[in-house]
C-alpha cells in the first residue's frame, strides 16, 4: 500500500498513519461494548480523523448485515406517517414521488406527477400521475430525495475495493453484501470551519495500490452524493450542527478537532456513541482548557480504559492518547 500526502510523491504507509487506521480498526471491533471517549493529540494539524475513521469503517465491513436496511424501511415508515409529503427518489426512475400511505398490506405508496411529455419506458398511457409500493423488500432501491442512494445497481459495488482490501495487513476478508448497501453506523464529525474545510483536508491524501488510486474522501464515501454511489461514512458537520443524511444507529464517532469534539459531547444525538477525537498539540488555549474541563467531568463517570493501548501495537513518537471508559475495570 503506497501513500500520499500531495498526489504525487508517494510512499509507504507511514507509521503514524498506519497507528491511526489501526486504532479506529480496532476500537470498531465489537461496538456493544459500554461507551467509550478517546482523545489522540498529534504534534500538529492533520488528517488524523479521517485515517481513524476508515480504520473503523474497514472494520465494520467485515461484519454481516452491516448496513441500514431495516432503519431505512422504518424512516420511510415514520415519514409516511408524519404526513411531511417526504420526496424520495428510486433508481431508473426520473423525478421524485411523494410519500402518501400505507395501505392494509403494510405497503407503502409512492405517487409522483409527471409532465405529460415524460413518456413511461414500455407504456402508452398519458397519465400525469405514476403510483408505486414500496416494502421491506424494495426500500433499498429507494433513497429520501438530496441524500445518497441506499444501494448500488445490481451489479455495481462500492468502488476501490482493492484498496479496502488491502488497507490494513492482517484483517479479516470484507463481507461481499456491505458492498452494496449504505451504513451510518461510523459518523465523522468535520471540522469547525465546515464541510469544505474538512474535505480539502482529506483529498490531500491518497492511498495506491495494484494500480488502484484514491483519496481519503472518497474511500470514506463522502462524496456519495455527487458521485451517485452509497456511502459507509455519516459525516456531521459541526459548523452548522447537520447530517449529510437521515441518521440511524451510529454508535462511533471521530471528532477532527478540538471544537467538533466539545460539540460532540454536548449532542445527545452521540449521548451513546464511543467517541475518538484526533486534536493537535497547537490548539488555541481556550479550547485546551475547555477540553481539560470536559475531561476533568468525564473522570467523574467514567475509568480509564486501558485496552486501547493495549489493542494497538507500537505507537509512534509525538503522537499521545487519553482513553476512558464508562465500564470499570476495561
Amino acid at each position: 500500500m503506497e501513500f500520499s500526502e500531495d498526489s504525487l510523491t508517494w510512499r509507504s504507509l507511514p507509521p503514524w498513519a498506519d497507528f491511526l487506521m489501526r486504532l479506529g480498526y480496532q476500537c470498531a471491533n465489537g461496538l456493544a461494548v459500554p461507551r467509550r471517549i478517546i482523545v489522540v493529540s498529534m504534534p500538529v494539524d492533520s488528517p488524523g480523523a479521517g485515517l481513524v475513521a476508515l480504520g473503523a469503517i474497514r472494520r465494520r465491513m467485515e461484519d454481516a448485515g452491516a448496513n441500514d436496511i431495516e432503519e431505512h424501511y422504518q424512516t420511510l415508515v415514520y415519514r409516511v406517517k408524519a404526513r411531511d409529503s417526504t420526496r424520495v427518489c428510486r433508481r431508473g426512475f426520473r423525478g421524485s414521488f411523494v410519500l402518501e400511505c400505507i395501505d392494509g398490506n403494510g405497503d407503502i405508496w409512492a405517487r409522483r406527477s409527471k409532465p405529460r411529455s415524460l413518456v413511461v419506458a414500455n407504456s402508452t398511457s398519458d397519465s400525469r400521475d405514476m403510483a408505486i409500493t414500496i416494502n421491506r423488500r424494495t426500500a433499498s432501491q429507494w433513497n429520501l430525495k438530496g441524500e445518497p442512494p441506499f444501494s448500488t445497481s445490481v451489479g455495481e459495488i462500492l468502488p476501490n475495493y482493492g484498496l479496502y482490501l488491502n488497507l490494513i495487513s492482517g484483517a479479516r476478508p470484507v463481507e461481499q453484501s456491505n458492498l452494496h448497501t449504505t451504513d451510518s453506523t461510523i459518523c465523522l464529525a468535520g471540522r469547525s470551519m465546515g464541510e469544505h474545510a474538512t474535505l480539502e483536508s482529506l483529498c490531500a491524501v491518497s492511498f495506491r495500490h495494484d494500480g488502484i488510486e484514491a483519496n481519503l474522501s472518497q474511500l470514506l464515501g463522502l462524496n456519495s452524493r455527487q458521485s451517485g454511489t452509497v456511502s459507509r461514512t455519516l459525516f456531521y458537520n459541526s459548523r452548522i450542527g447537520k447530517f449529510d443524511r437521515t441518521p440511524h444507529t451510529t454508535r462511533f464517532v471521530i471528532a477532527d478537532g478540538d471544537v467538533p469534539f466539545l460539540r460532540v459531547l454536548d449532542n445527545n444525538a452521540f449521548s451513546a456513541s464511543t467517541v475518538i477525537a484526533v486534536l493537535h498539540r497547537t490548539i488555541d488555549r481556550s479550547n485546551l482548557e475547555a477540553i481539560g474541563g470536559k475531561l476533568a467531568d468525564l473522570r467523574q463517570w467514567y475509568r480509564p480504559y486501558t485496552m486501547a493501548l493495549a489493542q494497538v501495537q507500537n505507537m509512534p513518537a509525538g503522537l499521545a492518547i487519553l482513553a476512558l471508559s464508562d465500564h470499570a475495570g476495561v
